[in-house]
């Protein structure tokens, strides 16, 4: 099936791309958000952190939920009201997207558009059938009531926010949620690809976005202290994953211990070529394929050091239509834990073998958090701006190479001039899931 639609004329492209990510620190002290393309340029590109929050690091959102609302210029107010913050955030990165492409909600460009959304966190879900469950209806005003009747209608389903997206676009075509852990970004955009070659629609409006509250962070680091007091290990002889709160992560460092996690949402709208072309759209770049593997292991959590499944992902990806040696940059999943150097290092060296050494893999996560289902989302999106402007970012937090990293991570907060037309972005997610994004320069 996938060589066939590799086979197909028709080409899926990328057309517009928003975001409502941590931004800057501004000279009050507060953290600005990352909306639009040069928010997100300036910051990748000089790989700025916008996690260090007074010695803590997370990637906070700092603005309200009704800061938040006043930014939202396609949903009545009255809707608003019953959206959470992960809502929000999705509506502000799919209306900066669709700006973006030029497209217009108001005019119903998208009422024949589908809207994919990638989801790994149920926190915010779980807040409102909490907030639910433990309501005592005889105490509370028919208003009240009926207000609760609304956010959990829309807050509790897994695809809360593909509804409220396909509520804000008016879109009539298909909508649903993607969840396949920090891969779930990759993943919508390979199905949102393959809706638009099998002719189900010219375009997609996809999603990542992540919204976990920082109680919950703490609560989980608390509990990993705890598990770790037993001294039992993990059945694979990986270095085990962690959360970082108090120190900065460092992907493809040798310093690397773990990871800083973070919230928001990114947005990117694809579109067949011809849709594109009819209505004079600006191209950032061509989605060329993408593919998803496993390891062939019995845990649901453990990930093979080997780093086998991404080459199998890698190989199914490129197919027979494309070549190892195409590929001029890579933006690579690793997240700050010291596995994932040593997971990407053994698949690219076993792969690319003495060419290693000329390849480019940067990871720009450091800059905005560990945001999971947005991942996908913004890799693709940086990897198609460092495309246009022939330049690879360098690896946020990453000062002291690793040995093990035999390609170039690019160090430091300057780019690396590079013109490349084809390129590769991977996400994982646990249990030994690799997928793999193959990007084309139009």
């Amino acid at each position: 099936m996938i060589e066939n639609l590799l086979q197909n004329d028709k080409r899926v492209v990328v057309t517009g791309m928003g975001f409502a990510l941590p931004g800057v620190q501004e000279a009050n002290g507060e953290r600005d958000l990352c909306i639009t393309k040069k928010d997100f340029w300036d910051i990748i590109s000089s790989g700025k952190i916008c996690t260090e929050n007074n010695g803590i690091y997370y990637g906070f959102i700092k603005k309200s939920e009704e800061d938040l609302k006043k930014l939202v210029k396609y949903v009545p107010r009255r809707y608003l009201d019953n959206y959470n913050l992960t809502h929000l955030l999705s509506v502000i990165s799919c209306q900066e997207a669709c700006d973006d492409a030029g497209l217009s909600i108001e005019s119903g460009d998208f009422k024949d558009a589908a809207v994919i959304t990638a989801r790994t966190s149920i926190a915010t879900n779980f807040n409102s059938y909490s907030e639910f469950s433990t309501m005592d209806c005889l105490k509370t005003t028919p208003q009240d009531t009926l207000k609760m009747f609304n956010r959990l209608m829309i807050s509790v389903p897994v695809n809360d926010a593909a509804l409220v997206q396909a509520a804000m676009l008016k879109s009539g075509n298909a909508q649903f949620a993607v969840s396949c852990g920090c891969a779930s970004g990759n993943v919508s955009i390979g199905l949102a690809q393959k809706m638009i070659l099998t002719g189900e629609t010219d375009c997609v409006v996809v999603t990542g976005v992540e919204s976990i509250d920082m109680e919950v962070i703490q609560q989980y680091v608390g509990l990993v202290e705890e598990a770790e007091k037993t001294g039992k290990k993990a059945s694979f002889s990986a270095p085990p994953t962690k959360f970082l709160l108090n120190k900065l992560m460092a992907p493809y460092d040798k310093r690397a211990e773990g990871y800083n996690s973070g919230i928001g949402s990114a947005t990117i709208i694809l579109e067949s070529e011809e849709h594109a072309i009819r209505r004079n759209a600006h191209i950032y770049g061509e989605i060329l394929n993408q593919c998803t593997a496993r390891e062939n292991n019995s845990s649901a959590v453990s990930i093979d050091e080997t780093g086998e499944s991404l080459v199998r992902a890698i190989k199914k990806c490129l197919g027979s239509k494309y070549f190892l040696d195409d590929i001029g940059y890579i933006n690579g999943g690793a997240q700050g834990d010291k596995i994932f150097n040593i997971f990407e290092a053994n698949a690219l060296r076993a792969l690319f073998k003495e060419k290693i050494n000329l390849l480019p893999v940067t990871s720009q996560e450091a800059c905005f958090g560990h945001n999971s289902s947005a991942l996908g989302i913004t890799g693709v999106s940086g990897t198609l701006l460092m495309m246009n402007n022939k330049k690879i970012c360098p690896t946020a937090g990453c000062k002291q190479k690793d040995e093990i990293c035999l390609f170039d991570p690019v160090p430091g907060n300057n780019t690396l001039e590079k013109t490349f037309n084809y390129a590769l972005s991977f996400n994982y997610q646990a249990g030994g899931v690799c997928s793999v994004v193959l990007l084309g320069r139009y």
